[in-house]
């Protein structure tokens, strides 16, 4: 079973984190009703004894957010405790995964200078960490070192005809445009 390095500390299991997150998610989603539940939870999850109103109680317990009995599970506390900031409305969900940052590693703000609100250049650099067995110290020197410095919609037009080249290879796609510029920046 894969576990995850949390933010406060804890490890816990990663379908389990990524299970309470969808839940929590969910609910943040929802606007101010879901906003609320979750605020309380993160209360609760401070304070066992926080009382949470009967429509929250229930969205929480549905979601087994809370036990049946009330009582907040450990892995969920931890997970609530590792991506709630903030004190009561005035809270902020984030990623509850304990960041390993090393001088490799990409910046948020460095991965959105080169995304420049490009979903779709977005959707693919996040997917090839996630899915497509790109490791985050590839993924720094791709961001550092993009074909000719280009970013966004230049960056995305890049990709778009390397894939589109008649000689490309079946099945190219943007894991194989990240390990090609690594290639050539590592040799």
């Amino acid at each position: 079973m894969e576990m995850l390095a949390l933010n406060n500390g804890s490890s816990e299991p990663k379908t389990a984190v990524i299970a309470t997150m969808m839940s929590l998610k969910g609910l943040w989603d929802k606007g101010i009703p879901g906003i609320c539940a979750v605020s309380d939870l993160y209360e609760r999850c401070q304070n066992p004894k926080h009382s949470i109103a009967n429509d929250e109680l229930k969205a929480l317990k549905d979601l087994a957010l809370i036990q049946p009995n009330g009582r907040v599970h450990d892995t969920t506390k931890n997970v609530v405790l590792s991506a709630i900031t903030g004190k009561s409305f005035d809270i902020k969900m984030g990623s509850p995964i304990k960041q390993m940052a090393s001088a490799d590693t990409p910046s948020l703000d460095e991965i959105d200078a080169v995304i420049d609100g490009i979903f779709g250049l977005q959707q693919c650099i996040m997917g090839s960490v996630d899915h497509g067995g790109i490791t985050m110290q590839e993924l720094g020197v791709f961001i550092r070192n993009t074909p000719d410095g280009k970013k966004g919609e230049a960056l995305w037009r890049e990709f778009t005809s390397q894939r589109d080249k008649p000689d490309a290879k079946e099945g190219y796609g943007f894991v194989d445009f990240i390990r090609e510029v690594v290639a050539q920046e590592t040799n």
